[in-house]
């Protein structure tokens, strides 16, 4: 098996481990997996950007392709994560420590409304 076909099964593997990340449920509550598989996705985007697929040389759109699809597979799992943290109530502690900073500076936690 030459570099070429190697590269494009290891694309093809992480595309796969992309989607399986955020779809199955055994994963998606790995943190340190889910990040790996981030830095990962963005160590290819970049490998596929500057150096592209030996073998494609002289097709050059199919490096750029494969990198920014990786570059937008991390945009969509960074946004998936962050929709799910706060379906999973991350965002109520973010809210708990705004009212305490709200009443330590003696201002009231709702606004009231004009009458």
């Amino acid at each position: 098996m030459d570099w070429s076909t190697r590269i494009v099964l290891s694309v093809a593997l992480l595309l796969a481990v992309n989607n399986a990340i955020t779809r199955v449920p055994v994963l998606r509550d790995r943190e340190v997996l889910f990040w790996t598989v981030q830095l990962v996705d963005l160590g290819a985007c970049i490998a596929l950007l500057v150096y592209g697929i030996p073998g494609f040389a002289d097709m050059p759109a199919v490096s750029w392709m494969l990198g920014l699809l990786f570059l937008l597979h991390v945009a969509q799992n960074l946004r998936w994560r962050a929709e799910r943290r706060r379906e999973r109530g991350a965002s109520d502690d973010v809210e708990a420590k705004k009212s305490a900073l709200l009443k330590a500076l003696g201002e009231p936690d709702e606004p009231e409304e004009p009458e």
